[in-house]
Formats: structure tokens, sequence, C-alpha cells
């Protein structure tokens, strides 16, 4: 009896602490609710300004003038997202350590020698003053935000025992350069690229990472083109930096088209974009609505800068797809064997630049960390000390001794935000072209609509101009060697564009966007053919094309990819149904297949399981399980190496050299 009043006291108590620990745990959570009804009080306002929430939470800001507008912008931000802000700038400032622990010293100090939080310094100097205006306002307003709510932020704050600090406009300018990082491949597959050569020799090398078949689509048909004449431990810290931004895999992209009237429906111009970046929770995409008597703009922006990156106004629309460019190198630099402290350049010995900073790592003492820097770059050589290169790539003595610096278009100076603010307030082509020449990194695919029915497309951003064209491998430097720093870059006038083309539309997908004829490298990391051959199968399908025609589009299934993968395949499991239990388990469903790869589809299922056998027999055999497996990072790399070794007839490919068989 003792024991059974006993345990039901346990069990009671239980309850109250479940009770009470929920109602707490509710009340935190209330707390922390932005406001969406009633009057707020804020000093920094000139005039009133009205905020409404939609039915989907969505802010639509009235203001009377820009500066209360981006106050309110940044103060809305800040109420929906303070933690996502919070991580961001300790992102950008090489913070995490100071919350996490010594878990993530290595992202700090990979954060620290990529130097987002120097950039963001320089760049905060050199903006135009209207960025500077601009984004003045909107930190002010993120401010005013964590200066009013204190002991009533989100429960992550709670749990890493932390307040999220004030934003400065560096923060600001720094994350856009972060954002811009993410969206830069070049430099990943520079590494693999010098390990599957130094692998596999330059013939198969081009096969699996070079080639692009002049038989798959351009964004710009020949015929209507305006064109002028380590695998290391570095990319080990890049992939908790990653965890952190929700990218797991560089898998991500882009759709956009554009359609001219002729080709609607509706008799107008109709755009529509589909942005592929990592589905995290928070979104990395920030809805607003933003009105002045000046300005009437809608769409997205990233958490922590306040210009709408695609959206429209009253006049125009645009949207934007990865262009994919190479803008991004890695230098082989020999240092001074009589003076550690300097390296060549040019043709003499540079001293590097050195700049010590600390990284705080919670419940342990600061780590200093020394940065040092090249006229190329950063030493990214210094994050790992075992990032070496193969002897035969560098062309050196066994023990020369090198560093290994990048350099990015990122780490130039430039006023993206200013053609934000151009391009929000666009009223037609000439106003879109005017914007656009201030952005410069990342380098984006740009397309344009306006109500007149034009349509058009831009390709925008610094794109390196090489002494060598292609700069898909680390480059040497040193007395023996001349140097193969950029150029320049290719100017805006020459840059890939389109305005109002016979075919009635523009379509982009990650794509290669020029033909060979083009006299410029762009890039050689497209993504496999199949998004925009369907897309363009699609748009051809109909002379005129509704607004439902080009939703469904873009939640289209039908995979041209699969579709050629099985022309091969089917015939020869209907060729041996009756010999191989296996076969006849599978052809009932691949038989009458249409190629959409549905989640509920059994065909889909099976041909995801042959197809991760089909890459991992034909590949892992040349290159090694871990040399395969970093391939692999690269999604794209692999199909579109299938795709053209089917197409190309590269059947050498499919031998399995560790059996004595063909």
């Amino acid at each position: 009896m003792r024991v059974g009043k006993l345990i039901k006291t346990i069990v009671i108590l239980i309850a109250i602490f479940v009770v009470v620990t929920l109602v707490i745990s509710y009340h935190n959570f209330r707390k922390s609710l932005p406001k969406a009804k009633g009057t707020i009080e804020l000093s920094g306002l000139r005039e009133p300004v009205e905020i409404y929430r939609d039915s989907y939470g969505i802010p639509h800001i009235f203001a009377q003038n820009d500066d209360d507008l981006y106050f309110a912008a940044g103060y809305v931000t800040a109420q929906d997202r303070i933690w996502q802000l919070e991580l961001t700038r300790r992102i950008v400032n090489g913070q995490l350590s100071a919350i996490f622990g010594d878990t993530t010293l290595a992202v700090d100090r990979l954060l620290l020698t990529l130097g987002f939080k120097r950039i963001g310094q320089k760049l905060s100097f050199f903006i135009s003053d209207q960025s500077r205006r601009i984004l003045t306002a909107y930190v002010k307003g993120i401010n005013t935000y964590i200066r009013q709510n204190k002991g009533k932020y989100p429960i992550e704050f709670l749990v890493l025992n932390c307040e999220p600090e004030l934003w400065r406009v560096e923060d600001c300018l720094a994350f856009s350069r972060l954002t811009a990082w993410q969206l830069s491949f070049a430099w990943h597959t520079e590494l693999l690229a010098a390990n599957l050569l130094t692998k596999i020799g330059t013939e198969k090398t081009r096969e699996l990472f070079c080639k692009y078949s002049p038989k798959w689509p351009v964004i710009i048909p020949s015929e209507i083109a305006k064109l002028s004449n380590l695998l290391t431990p570095l990319r080990e810290s890049e992939k908790l930096l990653s965890s952190f931004l929700g990218i797991h895999a560089l898998s991500v992209g882009s759709n956009g088209w554009v359609i001219a009237p002729g080709k609607s429906e509706s008799g107008y111009a109709s755009l529509a974009n589909d942005p592929h970046l990592p589905l995290t929770n928070p979104s990395c995409w920030y809805v607003m609505h933003l009105v002045t008597p000046k300005l009437n703009v809608a769409g997205f922006t990233f958490p922590g800068n306040p210009g709408i990156v695609i959206g429209f106004n009253d006049h125009i629309a645009w949207g934007v797809t990865n262009a994919m460019a190479d803008d991004a190198d890695f230098y082989i630099e020999t240092i001074n064997s009589n003076n550690p402290n300097q390296y060549w350049y040019n043709g003499h010995w540079e001293n590097f630049q050195t700049i010590t900073d600390t990284i705080v790592i919670k419940n342990k003492p600061p780590r200093p960390i020394i940065i040092r820097l090249t006229k190329h770059g950063p030493v990214v050589s210094d994050i790992h000390p075992q990032l070496w290169l193969k002897t035969s790539l560098m062309g050196s003595k066994k023990d020369s001794p090198v560093v290994v610096t990048l350099r990015w278009t990122g780490q130039e100076l430039s006023d993206e935000g200013l053609a934000i603010y151009l391009l929000n307030r666009a009223r037609n082509w000439q106003d879109f072209q005017k914007a656009i020449r201030y952005f410069k990194v990342p380098v984006e695919n740009i397309l344009y609509a306006d109500r007149r029915g034009n349509i058009g497309y831009w390709c925008a951003g610094t794109i390196p101009v090489r002494g060598e064209k292609f700069g898909f491998l680390p480059m040497k430097t040193g007395p023996d060697q001349k140097d193969p720093g950029w150029l320049g870059s290719i100017p805006f006038e020459d840059l890939p564009h389109l305005y109002n083309p016979s075919t009635g539309f523009i379509a982009t997908a990650n794509n290669k966007i020029v033909p060979d004829s083009y006299p410029y490298y762009i890039s050689i990391l497209w993504e496999p053919p199949s998004r925009i051959e369907r897309i363009e199968e699609i748009l051809n399908s109909k002379k005129r094309l509704s607004e439902e025609n080009l939703k469904s589009l873009q939640t289209d299934l039908l995979s041209p990819f699969v579709r050629k993968i099985m022309q091969f395949t089917l015939p020869i499991i209907r060729e041996d149904v009756q010999h191989r239990e296996n076969f006849r388990a599978i052809y009932p469903y691949l038989k009458g297949w249409d190629f959409s790869m549905h989640g509920e589809s059994a065909a889909a299922a099976i041909f995801e399981v042959f197809l991760n056998h089909l890459l991992s027999n034909t590949f892992q055999d040349e290159l090694g399980k871990k040399l395969y497996r970093e391939y692999l990072y690269f999604p794209g790399l692999p199909i579109r190496a299938l795709w053209y070794l089917i197409e190309e007839r590269k059947w050498h490919w499919f031998d399995d050299v560790s059996t004595p068989d063909r």
C-alpha cells in the first residue's frame, strides 16, 4: 500500500513538473513572438509607419520616406528572425566558438582567414552614400528591436545562455559576401580537378569534369548571341560551416524563364523564377512588401540585407539564377628560402601582410590566430598545414617551401547594395542595365520582364579574364614562372545578354550560357542539361502558355536524364526478363513509366537505386573510394559526366578496371 502511495506521489510530482515546464516554455515562446497588432512607439522614425501582416505573416510596410522604410524593414526582420540574424552575425565575424565551444574552432578559423569581417569593414568605407544610408537605417531598426526586447528573445538564446549583439553596417556587408561565397562553386571544384588529374590523367579528367557537349542547350544560341571579339582538410572546415548554413552537398541551383507577350495567353510578358537554395528552417529568404510615395516593390530579401533581390515593382519584374561562373583561383606561392616572411610576386620577393585576431571559446581561454595574406589573397594553407598538393602538380622540388592562397572576386570592392536599390526602382530596360552594372558578386543570370511586354536577360557580375584562359586548376607562381594573375574582368557590355529574342522566351537553369565561340572563359561548372531541356521542351510545346502552365512547370517531375538512361537500359531488361528474377520483378513497373520522379512512384525508387549502383560501378573503380565520395559531393558533376559518356559513346568508362574482363 505504501509503495502504491509512493508511486502515486511520484507520478503526481512528475505530472506537476511537466505541466509547469510546459507553462514556462509556452510563456517563453509566446513572449518572443512579434507584435502583429497595435501601435509601437519607436525612437528613430521621422514619420509614422504602417505595417500590415497578411494571412501568411508577410509584412507590408508603408512609409513616407526611405529612412523610415528601411528602419521598419530592419525592425520586422528582427521581430521574425532575430536568432537567424545573430547566428549570421557570429558566422561572418568568426564568433561561433563563443557560444558553441571548441567544436566550431576550425570553422571560426576558416571564417577569419577567408576574411568576411575584413571585407565588410573595407566595403563600409567604399560603398556609395545611398547604400550606407539604407544600411544605417536598416541596422538601426534591428538594434532598436534588440534594445526594446531584452529578456524576450527566442528560446535559442535561453538554451545557449547568450543575447543578441548589436548590428553594424559592416555586418550587413560581410553577410552579403558570405551569401556570395555560398553561391561560389569554383573553389570547391578546383582542388577536385587537381586530384582527378593526378589520379586518372588529363583526358579522363576532361571527360569527367570539363566536357560540355555541343549538343546540349545554351542560354544564348549561336545564331542570336550578342558576343564580343586539395581535397584537403580545408574542405572539412567548410563542410562544418555549410552545416550551420543548411548545406549538405553542392546541389543548390535555380530555374528561371521569361516569356514574351506573343507566347503568353495573358498577352503580357511573364516571368517565373525558382531559386533552389538550401531548405533551411527558418528559410534563407524573407518576403517583404516595401511602399513609399515613390516606391512599390515586393519580393524576396535575405535577412541581414534590406533590398528585394528577386521581385517586382510597378514597372518591371526580375529573377535570378546562378551563372556557375569560375570566380576563384588557388595559387601555389613560393616562399623565400632565406626569409620565410616573404613570397615571390611579379618578379620580386614581397613581404606577407599579417593580421592578428582572437577566437573567443566558450569555457576556455581565447585562442590567438595569425592570418597571412599575399597580393592574391589569404593563405588558406595556414588553416590546415596539411593543405599541400602533389609536387608533380606544383612543378617544384620535393621540399620547396610553398603556401596556398585563394583569390576570389568577393574579396574585391563593389556596391551590390546600390545595384539592388536601383533595381528595385527600375522602370525599363535602360534602368535595369544601369542597376546591374553595380552587381559584381556573385555572378548571376538576371531575367527581366516589363509592363510594355519586353523581355531580357543579362549575366551580371565580375568574371575574371586570366592570362591562362582556363582557371580550373591551382596555379603555380615563382621565380621560374610567369605570374598567372588576372588581367581584368569581362567588360559589362561583353557579358552575355539578350533582349526580345525571336524565340519568344529566355530560360536559364544553371546550364552553359554561351557557345564555344564566345571569346571569354566563363566556367566549366555547368549543371547537367536535364532541367533546361525539360524547360525548353515545355516552353516550345505550345504557341501560348498560361500562368498555370508556368506554375506547373516549376513542379514538373519528368526527367530527360532518366528518359535517356532508360532508353539504354530498358531494352536490356526487356531482352533478359525471362532469365533474371530481379528483371522480372522490376520490369512491370518500368515498362509503362513516364519518367516522372514522383515521390510515390515505385519506378522512380527503382531507378534511384539503379542510378546509385551505376554511378558507383562506373566511377569508383577508377577513382577509388575516397576520391569518388568527394566527386559525389558535387552531384551535378557525376550526373553530367554520365550523361556525356553515354551520349558520346565513351564506353571505356563502363569497364571495371579491377577485373581482367571488360
